[in-house]
């Protein structure tokens, strides 16, 4: 029967090459870039899976899942083994039976230039849904040990079971602190696809698909590559297609990738950056996990145009650029650029590190940085709050953009339930605690950016019945003892003293030995009375 497809067969095996020399790349990056205690968790994520033994981390008493489909060690894994053996002091033979786990692979920015040595390890642990609910739990268990584990060893590592029909069956998750529930679906699928890690188990029969053959998938896949014998199910599984993600997908990205936001601003600002321009190419939407697969498939060697992370920035950078969009061009090269110097600090491989600073280098001539503006971004621990609460604005400006034009995507889509009313509840409730500016909020802007934003000076200047300025209460961090104050422009604008105290405390602008200044016409006003307040 093989014979018969031989011109699939033949480009299905160029295939499989193709991705096992991306996925030992992948690896050999991903390994390079951790630490030392960070490789040997990475290098032993499998057999902590596999087996379920009390000498192994991950030993859980009871029927747990364990045993990765067609498993075996490899040298480095057997020598791990042999230690753990000789360490107990008896002789240890490791033996397993059980197969409840199909694969194992790591995902997200792990192999990626933005991968640091101290980026957090994720983990799908691809099960049958045919487990069962108890069994599923005692499994949940055994990988909360692993994690605990490993973070005694400085190393995060997040496991997420993944049941085999997740994509292919409407989704009745709910949004949590880690989970994106019914917001962000496919587009999850989506990020695996192109940065996933095999680790062990079945290979992904996606990545040998053709693109010309997506529109088919479920057909190409059963028909043409299982039932015709080319691929095994004993070797392979499906996850699913990525095609076709609904118009209602996109408005719930948004919503919970802003939530997110409140979190982690610069990742959010890049992942919703990238829902706004897939929502701008809909319905012929040109994923990037497609764009990686195809480029995969049909060219050798490694290029930055399969590194999960770099995709994403010159996707988006391609987008504004065709909209003229400048400033929103800088936020995003500013925020590349962080998550870049964040990773590459403490990488201690030699050619690691080398390579990592060539694609700085080749960054920085692209953007035509000047060394001074280098010098800037590479010492934010150093900025001062008006430095950060410009680029806290800038972040909130762009998310909100982005948000608009979601909401006009699913206005012109006739987008009705994007997603569920649960989610909807816990996303709003989130965003309006943390961004609306209502009266009497009290804002912090550090961004962890700063060491300290302790100032030498922080005045307190009342203005009323001006011309010029706005009533209220100005903050500075100039002594009013001088002309600076009048040269130099305020830090904050508040309705009353209350609020801009709260919130200068709140952002830590006062020390120990800050000098504290009120100028108003108030005279039940002082610093004497300021300094009854908790300033520190």
């Amino acid at each position: 029967m093989v014979s018969d497809n031989s011109a699939i067969y033949i480009r299905t095996k160029e295939f499989e090459r193709h991705y096992d020399e991306l996925n030992t790349i992948r690896i050999k990056n991903a390994e390079d870039a951790m630490s030392e205690n960070g490789r040997v968790i990475f290098s032993s994520i499998a057999l902590y899976l596999h087996y379920n033994h009390p000498l192994i981390p991950g030993y859980v008493v009871g029927d747990v899942p364990h045993g990765i489909s067609g498993f075996i060690p490899n040298e480095t894994q057997k020598n791990y083994l042999y230690s753990l053996s000789s360490a107990s002091g008896v002789n240890q033979e490791f033996i397993n039976v059980d197969e409840s786990i199909i694969a194992v692979y790591c995902m997200g920015s792990t192999s990626s230039v933005g991968q640091g040595p101290k980026s957090d390890i994720d983990v799908w642990v691809c099960v049958s849904h045919h487990l069962s609910d108890e069994r599923i739990v005692l499994l949940e268990k055994k990988c909360s040990f692993i994690t605990e584990m490993s973070a005694k060893r400085g190393v995060e590592v997040n496991f997420f079971i993944v049941k085999d029909n997740k994509f292919k069956e409407p989704n009745i998750d709910s949004a949590d602190k880690e989970s994106c529930g019914s917001a962000q679906h496919m587009f999850l699928l989506d990020e695996f696809y192109r940065s996933s890690i095999y680790l062990a188990g079945k290979k992904l029969v996606w990545m040998v698909v053709p693109e010309s053959e997506e529109y088919r998938y479920d057909d190409y896949v059963n028909n043409d590559l299982f039932k015709s014998g080319i691929l095994s199910r004993d070797q392979w599984f499906d996850l699913g297609s990525v095609s076709g993600i609904s118009s209602e997908e996109y408005y719930g990205s948004a919503l919970w990738l802003l939530y997110k936001s409140i979190d982690s601003p610069f990742k959010a600002v890049l992942k919703i950056l990238l829902m706004e321009v897939y929502s701008s190419e809909y319905p012929q939407t040109k994923l990037l996990s497609m764009e990686m697969r195809n480029w995969m498939q049909n060219n050798e060697g490694y290029s930055l145009k399969l590194d999960s992370y770099y995709m994403v920035y010159e996707k988006i950078i391609r987008y504004l650029k065709n909209h003229d969009e400048e400033k929103r061009m800088s936020l995003v090269q500013f925020c590349f650029y962080q998550k870049l110097y964040d990773g590459i600090r403490k990488i201690e491989n030699t050619s690691a590190m080398t390579y990592r600073r060539s694609v700085i280098r080749g960054l920085l001539e692209s953007w035509g940085w000047s060394k001074e503006e280098r010098n800037f971004m590479d010492n934010r621990q150093k900025w001062r709050l008006a430095e950060i609460i410009r680029i806290y604005n800038l972040v909130f400006n762009n998310l909100m953009q982005s948000y608009q034009a979601l909401l006009s995507f699913g206005i012109v889509n006739k987008v009705s339930d994007a997603i569920k009313l649960v989610d909807i509840s816990v996303l709003s409730r989130k965003l309006f605690i943390a961004f609306d500016s209502y009266t009497g909020k009290i804002k912090n802007y550090n961004l962890n950016f700063a060491n300290s934003l302790i100032e030498k000076n922080v005045s307190f200047v009342e203005v009323k019945n001006s011309h010029v300025c706005r009533d209220g209460w100005y903050v500075f961090k100039k002594s009013l003892e001088t002309l600076d104050v009048v040269k130099s422009k305020p830090l904050m604008y508040f309705n009353d003293l209350a609020n801009a105290i709260a919130t200068v405390v709140e952002n830590g602008l006062i020390g120990d030995n800050t000098a504290i200044e009120v100028h108003s016409k108030n005279p039940v006003v002082s610093v004497k009375k300021l300094e009854k307040f908790p300033m520190k």
